[in-house]
């Protein structure tokens, strides 16, 4: 299987099965055939959301360098720019256990935003929601994205289909 380096997936797994990027992550591209090889930096962004005791900052840049331009255009094209202004302190406020409460939505933004910033080569991500069609189209549009989900919403948006 040969694919351009800005070409989508998405995969639509089974309801009873793994999902297709927990497959994907640990059987690798051999699912999708033989001779396939990845190459590159993968994030990955799991269906549960998960953040660690800190700042929503931290949770973003995950020890990265801040890069403000580019941050305010991940919190942007993630769709959590209007939560950030409405917290006391910002993007500053403390999350994880015992921090703020988030929603699982929230949660799962930042986890987005945290692969987003980390500029990798490929992400997999799992049934996110549809917030993910901005990221998607704005930050995410000339990378490599292997998504599962069960909305079809996303497939216009894809360059192949894979239904496992």
């Amino acid at each position: 299987m040969d694919r351009a380096k800005d070409a989508g997936t998405s995969a639509t797994p089974p309801i009873d099965q793994p999902s297709s990027s927990q497959r994907f992550c640990r059987e690798g591209p051999g699912i999708v055939g033989d001779g396939v090889k990845v190459h590159g930096t993968k994030a990955y962004v799991p269906q549960s959301a998960w953040l660690q005791m800190g700042t929503v900052r931290d949770n973003i840049i995950f020890g990265k360098d801040m890069k403000k331009d580019f941050y305010k255009d991940v919190i942007d094209g993630c769709a959590l720019s209007h939560d950030i202004e409405i917290w006391a302190d910002g993007d500053l406020c403390v999350v994880g256990q015992r921090g703020m409460n988030l929603s699982g939505g929230q949660k799962q933004r930042i986890q987005l935003m945290r692969v987003a910033y980390s500029v990798s080569d490929i992400y997999i991500l799992e049934f996110l929601k549809l917030f993910l069609q901005k990221c998607l189209m704005g930050l995410l549009f000339e990378k490599t994205v292997f998504y599962a989900t069960h909305q079809l919403e996303f497939l216009g948006v894809v360059d192949l289909v894979l239904d496992l």
